[in-house]
């Protein structure tokens, strides 16, 4: 046997037999969703492992008929100008800064590889989602007892590098939740007690999360789930069977409980933040500029100092991408803050709005490349729910996710963070499994067709 076919026999034994997935895959893919529990590297390592599986497993012979398209090679062509556009800047201007996190924007390349492990893990799939759930009612339980373990809740101890990160990753975590439940109560049949105790022990997960997402104190993510969750329910009400339709009416009341009962906590956090905003608005109408608006809110005394010094970096980034608004100015945005209206405001290299972030770097191009990405990855979603290839409740938690996301880097730079970073590499594979999951029932459809009778005698 030569390299070439033990290489081969290699990737089919990570892969599994007959497309039946793997524990390697199924570790690797637990991993990669680990900045759900604990913020690490951890799942760029398992990102590195599920690429080679994919990419290993994709050219092989048997794997013939599946292809990533176009959008695959957009993909491979947009990370490749990233890459090339930084070399060109090391080799033209190595003492340049802002060259942090400029790989993330690369990051995306590994998707389609990514998601065909994903689909080789098809038949695992069910034993990687209760795992995951297992491992995160760990999480959130060793969370609870951080936060409680000097004798009273203090929001800074938690599993995470500060408290907003905890509460972005445990408000995906909420939406997961959610979306499992539902599934299991829609399933047809009698309930067996197995699921009854996971049903039980998903309710215990939903609630602590709930209230670990209140207390650690993220407007930002309070804001996403309140956007987010209203958009779940529709979904869930508009697909869902009688049963789902059911327990989401008394999730909606469980929740507007939770803000009744908080209701004078959130105000008291929030409200400074609401009332800022809003008068931020009327004065950018008055005065055409967010830096004239800030500058003079800022004399009046009339904003928060945290909301102060957002808008502006805020003011800076728009000043910067202002340069260069079709393309950015790429790794050499911090070059130009010594030039922007409010050079002295304080910043850890983070936009804390990552639509400015990209824009800033990349441009409308940056921004039209992932809206397309993911645009097209959520009509493949679609696609692949009325096929039946994937549950109307796991298509519905693809988009809020993504809502949520978005919502969220409104106020912060996510798509830097590891639990952005994993989430957008996640999801963009999500998308292209399913674009495998499809062609391959194309092509069985297609086989099926040829063996018919009617087909035969063609």
């Amino acid at each position: 046997m030569n390299f070439a076919s033990r290489l081969q026999d290699s990737a089919r034994r990570l892969a599994g037999a007959n497309g039946g997935g793997s524990l390697v895959l199924v570790l690797l893919c637990l991993v990669l969703v680990s900045c759900l529990w604990t913020q690490s590297d951890a799942y760029r390592y398992a990102a590195i492992g599920l690429l080679v599986i994919g990419a290993t497993n994709f050219f092989l012979p048997e794997n013939a008929r599946f292809r990533t398209g176009w959008l695959g090679f957009a993909v491979y062509a947009w990370a490749l100008h990233v890459a090339l556009r930084y070399g060109h800047l090391l080799l033209t201007n190595p003492q340049t800064l802002g060259g942090q996190a400029e790989g993330i924007y690369v990051f995306v390349a590994l998707c389609p590889a990514v998601g065909f492990a994903m689909f080789l893990n098809r038949a695992r799939t069910q034993l990687t989602v209760r795992l995951i759930f297992a491992v995160s009612l760990a999480c959130v339980i060793a969370a609870l007892a951080v936060g409680y373990s000097d004798g009273g809740w203090n929001p800074d101890r938690n599993l995470h590098t500060n408290r907003i990160h905890a509460a972005l990753a445990t408000g995906f975590l909420v939406l997961a939740t959610l979306a499992r439940l539902v599934w299991l109560i829609e399933q047809p049949g009698e309930r067996s007690r197995a699921r009854n105790v996971e049903i039980a022990l998903l309710a215990v997960l939903l609630a602590i999360s709930t209230f670990l997402v209140v207390a650690w104190i993220s407007k930002g993510v309070w804001l996403a789930l309140a956007v987010a969750l209203p958009v779940m329910a529709a979904g869930i009400l508009w697909n869902g069977k009688s049963a789902a339709r059911k327990s989401i009416g008394v999730i909606a009341l469980a929740t507007a409980a939770i803000v009744l009962v908080n209701l004078d906590f959130f105000a008291a956090v929030a409200g400074s933040t609401v009332e800022g905003v809003l008068q931020v608005a009327h004065r950018v109408v008055q005065t055409g500029s967010l830096a004239e608006a800030t500058r003079s809110l800022e004399t009046e005394g009339a904003l928060p100092p945290a909301l102060a010094q957002r808008l502006e970096i805020w003011s800076n980034a728009l000043e910067i991408w202002r340069t260069n608004p079709w393309f950015g100015v790429g790794a050499t945005w911090e070059d130009s803050w010594s030039t922007a209206s409010f050079t002295h405001t304080a910043f850890n290299d983070n936009m804390h709005n990552g639509f400015l972030e990209t824009g800033m770097r990349y441009g409308v191009a940056g921004l039209l490349f992932y809206t397309v990405l993911y645009g097209v990855l959520g009509a493949t979603v679609v696609a692949a729910c009325r096929r039946g290839l994937i549950h109307h409740v796991a298509a519905n938690l693809w988009f809020v996710s993504l809502l949520y996301f978005l919502v969220t880097l409104l106020t912060n730079s996510n798509e830097r963070l590891p639990h952005g970073e994993s989430f957008m590499l996640v999801l963009g594979a999500t998308g292209f499994w399913m674009q495998f999951a499809l062609q391959d029932q194309r092509a069985r459809d297609a086989a099926s067709q040829a063996c018919s009778p009617e087909g035969a005698g063609r």
